[in-house]
C-alpha cells in the first residue's frame, strides 16, 4: 500500500514538474516572441517622400532600416553599393519604389515596392531566358529611369571583350493590377549590343511586344 502511495506521489510530482516546465517555457516563448515583435516594430523608419517623386539617399545613416534589412536578405551590401550608386526613391503613377544597387560579380539593381513602407517587397522582372522563352529575375541589371518616355531600362552584361550586353525595357503595369492585385513591370522591348575590344556597337532590337487585340484587354 505504501509502495502504491509512494508511486502515486512520485507520478503526481512529475506531472506537476512537467506542467511547471511547460508553463515556464510557454511564458518564455511568449516573452521572446513579444520582445522580437517589439524589436521588429521598432526597427522601422519613415521614408521622407514629403511630396517628392524622385530623390536619392547617399548616406548609410539615412537609409530606412526596413529597406536595409530587405536588401541584406538578398545578400546585398547596401553600404558598398551606395559608394557606387546612391539609393533612388521614386513615385510613379502613385506607386512608390526604391532602387538599391548591389555589387555582386555582375552588379545589378534590386527594386523594392514600397506600397507597404514597413515591409518593402522585392520586385521580379520578366527576363529573356538563356535559350528560349522568358523567365523572371530580381536582378535585371543596372536600371535607368527614363521619365520622359515612361520606361525603365535595365542593362546587363560584363566588361570583358568581346562580349554582348542586353537591355530590357519595362513600363509600369496597368491592367495587371486588376487581375493580380500587385504592381508589376511589363517587358516591352529587348535590345542587344556587341562589346568589341575597340568599343561598343549600336543597340539593335531583338524583340518587341506587339499590341494585343482589343478582345484580349482586361477592362
Amino acid at each position: 500500500m505504501r509502495s502504491t502511495l509512494k508511486s502515486v506521489r512520485v507520478g503526481v510530482g512529475l506531472l506537476m514538474l512537467l506542467a511547471a516546465v511547460h508553463l515556464t517555457s510557454a511564458a518564455f516563448g511568449e516573452d521572446k516572441q513579444s520582445a522580437g515583435s517589439r524589436d521588429e516594430t521598432a526597427a522601422f523608419d519613415p521614408i521622407p517622400f514629403g511630396g517628392r517623386t524622385d530623390f536619392q539617399v547617399s548616406a548609410l545613416a539615412e537609409v530606412p532600416r526596413q529597406v536595409a534589412r530587405a536588401a541584406q536578405r538578398e545578400n546585398c551590401d547596401v553600404e558598398k553599393g551606395m559608394k557606387e550608386i546612391p539609393l533612388r526613391f521614386l513615385v510613379e503613377r502613385e506607386r512608390r519604389f526604391v532602387l538599391v544597387y548591389c555589387q555582386w560579380i555582375v552588379g545589378s539593381h534590386l527594386v523594392f515596392d514600397l506600397k507597404d513602407a514597413r515591409h518593402p517587397k522585392l520586385v521580379a522582372f520578366p527576363f529573356f531566358a538563356q535559350n528560349t522563352g522568358f523567365g523572371t529575375t530580381p536582378r535585371p541589371g543596372l536600371i535607368t529611369w527614363r521619365k520622359e518616355a515612361g520606361v525603365f531600362e535595365a542593362e546587363t552584361g560584363t566588361d570583358m571583350c568581346p562580349s554582348s550586353r542586353l537591355r530590357h525595357v519595362y513600363r509600369l503595369g496597368t491592367t495587371e493590377g486588376y487581375t493580380s492585385g500587385t504592381s508589376s513591370f511589363v517587358l516591352v522591348r529587348v535590345d542587344v549590343t556587341a562589346r568589341g575590344c575597340g568599343g561598343d556597337q549600336p543597340w539593335s532590337t531583338v524583340w518587341q511586344a506587339p499590341n494585343w487585340p482589343e478582345s484580349m484587354i482586361v477592362r
